[in-house]
């Protein structure tokens, strides 16, 4: 589908790892894009839209991020690791602080194992670990969950990340999802979500990326979802140009729902997609029916 639309070729992994850790670290896109050899063309194809909002994080590439043995080069890991707490204040690392430090050893030192990043977070934020651990457990408060969340990207693979929902919800499964090119996206602090952990992924008999996003059920975000879909997003005129993505598919649980978004870089890139036919809306609204 690239190529019939002249899109860039997809980036390395390595390429992914160096652009989104240069971002994080406060470089703008162009810089980010010449310090990890690419163009910045390739980053908006590849990585999604030029300007993210100040406090996004963004995870590609889940084979990188999750390794089942440690690597070869594990005694640098461990060795840079202590070098960056040595630098560190007396106080706990903050999650942000953590997303920066994981992030740089990934572009400096390559893949690391889940007792590396474990071995990590319990070092330079001993309660934060605790938390992480009890969420992981199931045994977390919603607040501790959408934190912790934050840090699943960086060692769990998509049955261990589903595993975890499931201990809150074991009503709620995935069974439309193809984990081929599945990525981590994560966005804020969850925008009123469970968790603060997105995925991008493929849906199974659909040649078509979607933006996975879980709502609890009977919370004021997704009472506020639902009235726009019901009430106002499917009277849009065909030829009216509005960035809102459709709802392609839905999973419910008793206690959360996983909906499916249109991928929004997607829309923004082909503006022809944005004005959706009405049998996609209708869709939409389907969904959302009780």
């Amino acid at each position: 589908m690239r190529r019939d639309q002249g899109m860039p070729a997809p980036l390395t992994s390595h390429q992914r790892n160096l652009f989104m850790t240069k971002r994080r670290g406060g470089s703008s896109q162009k810089a980010a894009a010449a310090a990890a050899g690419i163009s910045v063309r390739s980053a908006e194809g590849d990585l999604g839209p030029p300007d993210l909002p100040k406090g996004t994080t963004i995870i590609h590439n889940v084979s990188v991020l999750k390794s089942s043995a440690v690597s070869s080069n594990s005694s640098d890991i461990y060795a840079a690791m202590e070098e960056q707490l040595s630098t560190h204040s007396a106080r706990s690392m903050s999650v942000r602080e953590l997303e920066q430090s994981l992030g740089t050893f990934i572009e400096q030192l390559g893949r690391l194992s889940e007792q590396q990043v474990k071995h990590f977070i319990r070092r330079a934020a001993p309660l934060l670990f605790v938390e992480m651990e009890k969420a992981a457990r199931g045994e977390a408060t919603s607040h501790q969950l959408q934190t912790s969340s934050r840090l699943f990207v960086y060692y769990m693979d998509n049955p261990e990340y589903e595993a975890v929902i499931q201990r809150y919800d074991s009503k709620l499964r995935f069974p439309i999802l193809d984990y081929s090119q599945s990525t981590f996206v994560g966005m804020g602090q969850g925008a009123g979500g469970p968790l603060a952990s997105f995925r991008k992924v493929r849906l199974k008999n659909d040649d078509v990326f979607a933006f996975e996003k879980i709502y609890e059920l009977g919370s004021r975000p997704y009472q506020r979802m639902r009235w726009f879909y019901r009430h106002i997003f499917h009277q849009f005129p065909n030829n009216y140009s509005v960035a809102a993505p459709s709802i392609l598919a839905k999973t419910q649980g008793r206690y959360f729902s996983a909906l499916y978004f249109q991928f929004m870089p997607e829309l923004i890139r082909y503006p022809d997609l944005v004005c959706r036919p009405r049998d996609l809306r209708a869709k939409s609204l389907e969904l959302l029916q009780d």
